[in-house]
Order: C-alpha cells, then structure tokens, then sequence
C-alpha cells in the first residue's frame, strides 16, 4: 500500500500537492504551446472575418461551423475518449499498440465519411428550413462536410497520442492547423465569403490529421496484421454511449445558438456570442491543458488501482485550474470593452456578453474535470444521463433567456446548463462509489 494511502481524502499535504502537478507538468505545457496556436488561430481569423465581410456575415460563418461541430461531436469525440483510455492502458501495460492503430483509424474513417456524407445531403434543408438562411447550403455542405471528415480523423489520431503521452506531436499538430488556419480562413473570407472561409478551415483540418498520422506507431512487422472486423467493431461498440453524450452535447449547444440565429436578434447576436465563446476559450487554454492530460493519467492510475495517487492528482488539478481561470477572467473582464473594438466598431456594446462568458469559465473548468473522471471510470452511462441534463437545462435556459436577452441571454444559459452538468456528475461518480462498496462487502 503506498505510504499516504492512510490520509484523508480531502486532506492532501502541499507535498503531495506539488508532486502531483509535477507529474501532468510536462504533458500540460507542451498541451498549453499546442493549444496557444490551435485557440490562437480562431481569435485572429475571427478579427480578420469581421472586419472584411461584416458582424452578420461573421455570424454566419460562425453558425456553419457550429453545424460542422455538431455532426462531428457524433462522429469523433467517443472514439477520442476510447483511443485516449485504451491507449493510455496499453502504455502501462507495455502492450504493442500499432494493431489498435489500424483499428482506431479504421474506426475514424468509417464515422467521418458517415458524417461529412449527411451533412452533405442535408445541408440544403438545414439551412433553409431550420437556419432560416438558405445561402449557407453551399458552405455547409462543402466546408461544413470536410470539416467533419478530416475533423474525426484528427480527433481521433490526437486521442490516441495523448493515450500514448506523445504531447509534442500534438501540439506539432495544433501549429499548423493553427497557421493554415489563419491563412486559409482569411483569405478563403476574402476571395470566397463564408463558403471560402469554411473550405480554409477544412483544409487547416486536413493538414493537422496530417501531421497527427505520421506521429502515430507504425507496424511492428514486416507483414501486416490481418484486418480484424471483430475488433474495429468492438471499437465502435465501445464508444456508442460516450458518442451519444457527446452527440447531445453538441445537439443542444447547436440548437440553442440556431434559437439565437432564428430569433429577433438575428445573426448579429450569433457574431457576439461566438466572440464572447472565444475569449473563454482563451481564458481556459492553460486550464484545459492540464484537462487534456488528466484523462490519460487518470486511466493509468485506475488501471493499477492507486486510488491514493488518483485523489491526488484530481484535487491538484483542480486547484491549479480554477486558480488560472480566475486570472483570466480579470483580464478579460478589464480589457473586454478593448476586445470587442478589434472586431469592429458594430460589436462595441456587447461587454455583458463577454462578462457572462468569462465568469463561465469557472463552471465550465469544474465541469470539464468532473467529466474526465467519469470518463476515465468508464462510466459511459453516467455521462450520457449528464448530458442529458445539460442539454435540458441549456435548452430551457436559452428558450427563456434569448427572446428578450440575446447573446448575453444565450451566455447566461450556459452557465447554468454546465451547473447542471456538475450536478448530475458528481451524483453519478457518488452512486458509483456506492455500488463499488457495497459490491466489495458483498465479496468479503
């Protein structure tokens, strides 16, 4: 038994402290440098969008790819979470992962091509019937599709590196989707309008899985491993429930920024809460690294069973990340009336938005960590009732709070609907720890 393992779980020394986050350190800041250039990049094209096409056609653009984001949280996330936990397990286990590779991409290409072929044939009735806009068909079916396709396929390949703790190669991969994505969206804005800048941020997409792929293990042998139907299916078994809650997830935050496009505020107040989403990306860039890292950690250490090291690592992490974000909602609160003016002179007046954001953020840091426990656990069931709480809460929320609020409306309901994904976390992780009692008595 390890030497702390009698010390009280929410009682951890500022050595145990130290340790812990010494141990996620280097994974997190080689996430952090990937994540300046991969969070950077859409600050800087957004900037660019707005002030050559204008706030409404910044919203528009916003919209289709918030349609692309969607379809892909049904297509790339689940299989995310599984590569990350069965990589990350493999690693401990010393296990040859090249096979799982073949598997996992296999898997990535089938769920991309589903994708990005149904947002093709349903682009057209999307746009005109749910999104009240029917000239973004062209950019939804084009840029929107590839988007999901080469979207999963990154996903998917930056999942199993980080199971494998190849750090380095992902934030390789960050930069040049970051720059091509700078490049390619502005100057697909300007020659091409929103559909030029949704095929730039395809081609950023497609670059990056580039990258992602070659970092990947290659085949230990000369000779191939046969296909094996049987464990691609597995794969796919395995990720359906974690799909499905992603796949709410990414439904109820399109559906809600689809209320705010359809509703009197119009495309306008989708251009400032797509602004006002990125600044609290900005805040969580260096919070969400140590996220990203924790999965894979988390995993190892459930798989030796060292629940001590576990409780460490959590309490560390979360300590660290609502600290950082706190720093960044102060000087994105300070500064929000100098933020707006880079996108252009129609977007001053919007502060309370950006405030609402900001002060997200700590919600939304919380979450995100419940979240990884849950999945780490594989407590694939937990999550999909979690998001569906989410989902019910941001859904009444925003249809309460947009018609008369707008943007600032559709920020205060996502603040409460990562309340609520708090909430149903935490009650899952403690039922599970109940049962897992209660089944150790039954054994003994």
């Amino acid at each position: 038994m390890p030497r702390d393992a009698s010390r009280p779980i929410g009682v951890l020394g500022l050595r145990n402290l130290t340790a812990a986050v010494d141990r996620l350190a280097a994974g997190a800041a080689w996430t952090a440098i990937g994540a300046v250039f991969s969070r950077g990049a859409p600050l800087l094209y957004a900037i660019i969008i707005a002030r050559s096409l204008g706030r409404e056609a910044a919203g528009e653009f916003a919209m289709v790819q918030s349609t692309g984001a969607a379809v892909l949280t049904l297509t790339g996330p689940g299989l995310h979470t599984v590569a990350t936990r069965v990589f990350a397990q493999q690693r401990e286990a010393g296990v040859d992962t090249a096979f799982s590779v073949g598997q996992i991409i296999r898997s990535a290409w089938t769920m991309g091509l589903i994708g990005a072929v149904a947002l093709a044939l349903a682009a057209g009735w999307t746009a005109t019937h749910i999104l009240g806009a029917g000239q973004l068909a062209s950019a939804t079916r084009t840029g929107g599709g590839l988007m999901v396709l080469f979207g999963t396929l990154s996903t998917v390949c930056a999942g199993a590196l980080l199971g494998l703790h190849r750090f380095r190669s992902i934030a390789a991969a960050n930069f040049v989707t970051g720059a091509i994505g700078v490049a390619g969206v502005s100057c697909g804005a300007i020659f091409g309008g929103v559909t030029g800048a949704a095929l730039g941020l395809a081609v950023s997409y497609a670059a990056g899985y580039l990258v992602l792929r070659k970092a990947l293990p290659k085949a230990s042998s000369a000779q191939p491993p046969p296909r094996d139907s049987e464990g691609m299916q597995q794969f796919m078994r395995s990720s359906v429930l974690l799909g499905a809650a992603y796949a709410i997830n990414g439904a109820s935050n399109w559906a809600a920024m689809s209320g705010l496009a359809r509703s009197s505020h119009g495309y306008a107040d989708v251009a400032l809460f797509a602004v006002a989403n990125q600044w609290q990306t900005a805040i969580l860039f260096i919070p969400s690294a140590f996220s990203i890292v924790l999965l894979p950690r988390l995993s190892g250490l459930l798989w030796r069973r060292d629940g001590p090291a576990l409780r460490q690592t959590l309490a560390a992490t979360l300590l660290v990340n609502v600290v950082l974000a706190c720093a960044g909602i102060v000087v994105v609160v300070l500064c929000a009336q100098g933020l707006l003016r880079l996108y252009g002179p129609a977007f001053v007046g919007g502060e309370a938005t950006i405030y609402a954001m900001a002060i997200a953020s700590i919600p939304v840091t919380v979450a995100n960590l419940t979240s990884q426990v849950m999945y780490a656990q594989g407590l694939m069931v937990g999550s999909l009732c979690a998001q569906t709480s989410y989902a019910a809460a941001l859904l009444m929320l925003s249809g309460w709070l947009i018609s008369d609020a707008g943007a600032f409306g559709l920020a205060v309901a996502t603040a409460g609907a990562h309340c609520a994904l708090i909430g149903a976390n935490v009650v899952a992780i403690a039922l599970d720890r109940r049962a897992a009692r209660r089944s150790a008595k039954a054994r003994g």
